[in-house]
């Protein structure tokens, strides 16, 4: 064998998409993104994209629920 774990790129889907299903989008963020950066030709990288961008929006919308956050003036 070449020394890679044959099923890594649906261990990483699969823990991405837990992340995602307990709301910590953050983690799936980045998991979907390491998956995605290791494994962007397989069959489940359209799907894992789409879970990152979802993955992204509710972090964000998270982000923006955080007093602190919610109150920063940029301009």
């Amino acid at each position: 064998a070449n020394g890679r774990f044959e099923f890594s790129a649906e261990v990483h889907a699969m823990l991405g998409q837990s992340h995602l299903a307990r709301e910590r989008y953050a983690e799936a963020v980045a998991v979907f993104g390491a998956f995605l950066k290791k494994h962007g030709k397989h069959e489940l990288a359209a799907d894992v994209l789409a879970k990152a961008v979802i993955s992204a929006v509710n972090a964000a919308e998270s982000l923006a629920n955080i007093p602190a956050v919610r109150d920063l003036k940029l301009s």
